[in-house]
Parts: C-alpha cells; structure tokens; sequence
C-alpha cells in the first residue's frame, strides 16, 4: 500500500493501483509503442506491482496500529524470495518477455541489498535464463533494457504522483531517465498542472487518475480490520493534469 497522512486521517493507494497509473502514462509516451513486444511490455508494466503478500499477518500494520506504507512493510526472507519468485512466474505464464521484465525488475530493486542465497540464486538462474530466451526470441539484451527503462520511468513518475513526492514553490525533482541518457524533470506549476522536461509524451496535454481509499479510523487492531475498513470505505479518485510548457 501507499499511505499518505492527510487531515482526515489516511489515504491509501494499492500498489497496483500506482501500477495501472503507470501503465496509463505509458500509453501517452511517444516512445512506447516504436519499443519490441509493445502490448507485452504495457501489460508488465500494469502488473508490475502486483502479487503483494495478502493480509492477514499483520505484515501493514504499525507497531501503534497505523498503516504502513510499502516503504515501511519488513518481509522475512522466505516471504520475500517467494513474493518475487511469485511475480517472475506470473510473468512467464503470460509471456517470455513480461517474465524476462519481472526478473529484470527484481534484479534492479535488490542490486545493492543483501539478500538470502536462495533469492541471490534465484536472480542468478534468472540471468542465465535471460540469455538463453532472448535468442530464441530474436531479441537483445539492449531490446530488453529499452523496455525496462521505459517500466522504470513509469513507476518512478507513478510514485512521485502518488506519493505526493512533487516539492512545493515549483522546484523540479529528477525522474529516471528513458534509453536516451537524457535527464527528465517534472514540477508542479501554479495552476497546478504538471510540466515534464523535456517533454516526452505524444499530446501537449492530457490527464491521469487514479482510486485512493480515504480512513478516518487512526489506528487498527489488526491487518483484517484494516482489509475490511478498506473494502466498506468511499473511493474517490485523484487526477493529475500534464501540461506542456509553452501553452
């Protein structure tokens, strides 16, 4: 889950929501479509953030009972191992390449970690396996890293919307960067509009949404209470207008 604490208490986004929000600016990138297996790589960007640990072991609770934000959720390393071990053979089940994007995903968030043998194994047979479908796909490795920078700057430009990360008084904040070694800014303009730098999308203006699920309820006495709270809530939906400058 994203939290987010506002006045009336919590507003919380699923992560695969902040995925489909992803997937959403993907579509609008000029780039996307001239990218190897196209529907493939949209369809693992909407799912890359799905597969989560369900509720029910007080994994997104607060010691205090609050929500936790993803940021702030511990696994064991048997919990985390079989949630990417989850998401990789997911991938695969629907497409070779959705599966070759899911590990390539894991490899990147887990570079600099230390993690258990099985999962540094795992990501290891993961590697080898890469070079093996990717010839018998007919593609590369650099066919591959386009695809999986074009995911990164989408769930990069997902998060700061979601997570309200866009600083104030209109200072801009990097995103990463496309397979283009070009570096994208995005800020926040007066009349609210977002501006990205340079402009990477296919329409001069357009607009995204997204559900977020608003508790009053501070505090939870377990991860249960807090599902069904979540199920029972009003949702309302959070939009984002993109602007280019220049209008």
């Amino acid at each position: 889950m994203i939290v987010v604490n506002v006045e009336s208490g919590w507003q919380i986004m699923y992560q695969s929501a902040h995925a489909l929000l992803a997937g959403r600016l993907a579509t609008e990138l000029c780039q996307l479509p001239k990218a190897p297996f196209w529907p493939e790589t949209l369809a693992a960007i909407v799912d890359h953030d799905d597969h989560k640990e369900s509720f029910g072991k007080n994994l997104y609770l607060t010691d205090l009972g609050a929500p936790k934000d993803f940021t702030q959720v511990r696994f064991t390393a048997r919990e985390r191992f079989e949630e990417v071990q989850r998401r990789i053979e997911h991938g695969f089940r629907k497409h070779r390449w959705m599966g070759l994007l899911a590990a390539r995903h894991a490899e990147e968030l887990y570079r600099d970690q230390k993690v258990s043998k099985k999962l540094a194994d795992l990501l290891l047979a993961e590697r080898k396996r890469r070079t093996v479908l990717l010839q018998e796909m007919k593609s590369t490795e650099k066919a591959l890293e386009t695809a999986y920078a074009v995911l990164q700057w989408c769930d990069r430009t997902s998060l700061m919307l979601c997570q309200d990360e866009i600083p104030a008084m209109h200072r801009r904040i990097e995103i990463a960067s496309l397979d283009d070694d070009q570096r994208y800014e995005l800020w926040r303009r007066e009349d609210e509009t977002i501006a990205v730098d340079p402009w990477p999308f296919r329409a001069d203006q357009f607009e995204v949404q997204s559900e977020v699920r608003t508790l009053s309820q501070l505090t939870f006495s377990s991860d249960r209470e807090l599902e069904r709270c979540l199920k029972n809530c009003a949702v309302t939906v959070r939009s984002w207008t993109f602007q280019k400058s220049g209008r």
